[in-house]
């Protein structure tokens, strides 16, 4: 998984959860950046939608599993990026950078190492080449 970073009229954002990039398309915390832009989001659950909002203009978004719908992530609603471009216009500029270069810093987790038990995260190995090996038994 890449890191993707946001810029907002050339500033980085942070938001929390953070943005995903899922099969090519990069997926914003919905709530999150339409605060950092002064929009709303409003959940049209009765028609299966979320509509983004700000001003006159408003982006509806349908709710499912296809690339570009709105989904679900731990409680979060995500969204396309690019639903936020129709928002953006004659003011806030937001743009995404995918990490995949040697220099960036992998995503921190923590798990139990296999001969002590003790739990070891990423972030202690910062510094250090460090080797992950992933074994998956599916």
């Amino acid at each position: 998984m890449y890191g993707v970073r946001l810029t907002l009229n050339g500033r980085e954002v942070d938001l929390s959860p953070e943005p995903i990039l899922r099969d090519g398309v990069v997926l914003v915390p919905l709530e999150p950046l339409s605060r950092q832009i002064g929009a709303e989001v409003e959940h049209l659950k009765d028609e299966g939608k979320v509509a983004v909002c700000k001003g006159d203009v408003c982006v509806p978004l349908r709710i499912g599993d296809e690339i570009g719908d709105v989904t679900f992530i731990n409680g979060a609603a995500y969204g396309p990026l690019s639903a936020f471009m129709a928002l953006t216009e004659g003011a806030p500029k937001v743009s995404a950078k995918v990490g995949r270069g040697m220099n960036d810093l992998a995503y921190d987790f923590t798990l139990p190492d296999i001969t002590t038990g003790q739990m070891v995260s990423l972030r202690d190995f910062r510094g250090v080449k460090t080797l992950v090996f992933c074994w998956a038994s599916w």
